[in-house]
């Protein structure tokens, strides 16, 4: 969920890598992220679960907590990153995160430093990490 809804960030030729649900969220994912510029051709859509969400929580002294319900997020594969990673080439940045499964993270970014890509990962949501990342 690096791009929220896509309010600042550079968009013209980003493409998003991502798994949404077969419902009104992951339609309006898609038709933002499409209406903004960025490639979604990556962004496959599954029957099987509801796109994912994030919801904030603040309390009485403002301080916050982020319920992560991965949803479809959870069914992204190595053949999702696979067949995407067939366009990177060296120079490409790859930003990935955790709201995927840290083994489909690990992966993917193997795969980018494999191509010679620059890799940026956002350690969020915080947990143990292998050495490898």
């Amino acid at each position: 969920n690096e791009c929220g809804d896509g309010e600042g960030i550079v968009e013209s030729g980003v493409t998003l890598i991502s798994k949404v649900g077969d419902d009104l969220y992951g339609k309006g994912f898609r038709e933002t992220f499409t209406k903004r510029g960025m490639n979604v051709e990556y962004v496959s859509v599954s029957s099987n679960a509801p796109t994912g969400t994030a919801p904030i929580f603040v309390d009485s002294n403002g301080e916050n907590c982020i319920a992560i319900c991965t949803g479809a997020n959870d069914l992204l594969s190595k053949s999702d990153i696979t067949r995407a990673a067939q366009v990177w080439k060296a120079g490409d940045i790859v930003g990935a995160q955790l709201e995927i499964p840290v083994a489909i993270t690990e992966y993917a970014l193997q795969l980018a430093a494999e191509k010679e890509c620059v890799t940026v990962l956002n350690t969020a949501p915080g947990m143990a990490l292998s050495a490898s990342l």
